[in-house]
């Protein structure tokens, strides 16, 4: 249970005449678990617990050398492995150098859309980001920042600074294409949300009875979370109602080739999902990464055997044997496995000479241009009929003045926080309308305002 705080590329994988030149190969680490290998290609390296994967949008792979204490990079064109992040030591320092400055158990890593990778912290209880693109550096320098987390184990801190907050073993993040940050955190089952331009943190979905391993979001006002119930459930950001998406909630193996809801699943981790809706997840505990199709429900194995071990590489990736896999990221049709058990990144791609997916734009790339508009992900300022609305002082202390034109008269106001719920509707009676929401914690809300078939969304942010 959830309680809500107040195409092509699947062809390709899938289709009988292409499956079999989906194969599988190593693109970093090595037999022995370790670190070694900087400065050398990235087959050859030491990797310890391989248990997130990203790439930026020049094909640079970045891991969350997990048991290093480590964030590795390895180069696209020479495959060259280096530490970007991490000292090998464990600890927090807020701010700092990124190779001079601990990270403490990465789990996850995600590369945005200005080039900033944000990295999950399981033993920080944090996540911090840093820029990997000079051309759109983060905030104010390329230094390693607090993002959400100040280091410290807890679950308080929503409606302040992100980096204000407190979680508890965070295994995962995702940020949307208006920049906003989605966190796992996992020991307080909640999913925490840091808004983009205000900073602030909220929880946006808290769990009963379930620890959410990893979420991500789409394109059409939807965030997935994969959860240790063996389940993935999605939520709708206009609704705000939350649906079974995958698995019966039974720890097992079953279902391929039929719907997602009626297949069993094991303990699902990371998850990415393209343009197309195709939701690709790392099915831990069956040792298998799986994708279900976005127009059918339809779930398939993509890689692995079910059988635990290392084998594989060169053959067909549904053959391969896999190690509690743990994430999955995908460029230009090419899956990237985080094979943490094998401490390995493992790809998978169409071997032929037709471009595997190659024309399809992700959500988290620079290229792709689908931003939804009613999700927190980018509730932007638009007018109707040639009319200006404004909205003053935002952010606020929980009262604010809405000023509208005069063809505006007679339509209705309405208040959403982030999951959609309404907390304030009236009626527009003069151009200045006050908002009184006080009652409401601090945070996130959106406006809209229902002139005929139009509709106009501003982001408001209560801060106290």
């Amino acid at each position: 249970m959830y309680k809500l705080i107040p195409g092509l590329l699947f062809a390709l994988l899938c289709s009988p005449t292409t499956h079999a030149q989906n194969v599988i190969t190593t693109v970093a680490g090595s037999n022995a678990s370790g670190f070694s290998g900087d400065g050398g290609l990235a087959t050859n390296a030491g990797l310890a617990n391989a248990s997130g994967v990203t790439l930026d949008i020049y094909g640079n792979i970045y891991i969350a050398d997990k048991g290093n204490n480590r964030v590795r990079k390895v180069n696209a064109t020479t495959g060259i492995i280096t530490t970007i992040c991490g000292t090998g030591a464990g600890g927090y320092v807020a701010s700092g150098v990124p190779t001079s400055t601990p990270v403490f158990m990465p789990d996850g890593v995600f590369v945005d859309n200005n080039g900033n990778l944000h990295i999950t912290q399981w033993y920080n209880d944090a996540v911090q980001v840093m820029s990997i693109d000079p051309t759109n550096p983060h905030t104010g320098s390329a230094m390693l920042s607090p993002e959400c987390g100040n280091g410290q184990q807890g679950g308080d801190g929503d409606g302040g600074p992100g980096d204000q907050c407190r979680m508890e073993i965070p295994s995962s993040s995702w940020v949307d294409a208006g920049g906003n940050l989605y966190v796992s955190d996992y020991g307080n089952g909640k999913v925490r949300y840091v808004e983009a331009t205000s900073h602030l943190v909220s929880t946006i979905v808290q769990l009963s009875g379930a620890n959410p391993n990893a979420v991500c979001v789409d394109a059409n006002y939807n965030m997935y979370i994969a959860s240790n119930d063996n389940t993935i459930q999605v939520m709708n950001f206009i609704s705000g109602v939350t649906t079974t998406y995958a698995g019966t909630g039974a720890a097992g193996f079953s279902g391929d080739g039929g719907l997602a809801t009626n297949a069993m699943i094991n303990n699902p981790g990371g998850m990415f999902i393209d343009n197309a809706g195709n939701l690709y997840f790392a099915d831990m505990n069956n040792n298998r990464v799986r994708m279900i199709n976005g127009t059918t429900g339809i779930i398939t194995t993509v890689a692995g055997n079910g059988t635990f071990g290392f084998s594989g590489d060169g053959g067909l990736a549904i053959n391969a044997k896999l190690n509690h896999p743990t994430s999955v990221w995908v460029r230009n049709g090419v899956l990237y496995i985080a094979d943490d058990g094998n401490h390995r990144i493992r790809k998978v791609e169409h071997n032929s000479n037709i471009p595997f997916a190659n024309n399809i734009s992700y959500l988290h790339s620079a290229s792709a241009g689908v931003v939804p508009k009613h999700n927190p992900a980018n509730i932007e300022n638009v007018t109707i009929a040639s009319n200006t609305v404004s909205v003053f002082p935002n952010p606020s202390t929980g009262i604010f003045t809405l000023t509208t034109g005069a063809n505006y008269s007679g339509a209705t106001v309405e208040v959403y926080n982030v999951v959609g719920a309404k907390v304030y509707s009236t009626d527009i009676a003069a151009t200045q309308t006050v908002i009184n929401l006080n009652d409401q914690a601090a945070g996130v809300y959106f406006i809209n305002i229902i002139s005929g078939t139009d509709t106009y969304n501003q982001r408001v942010v209560i801060s106290r």
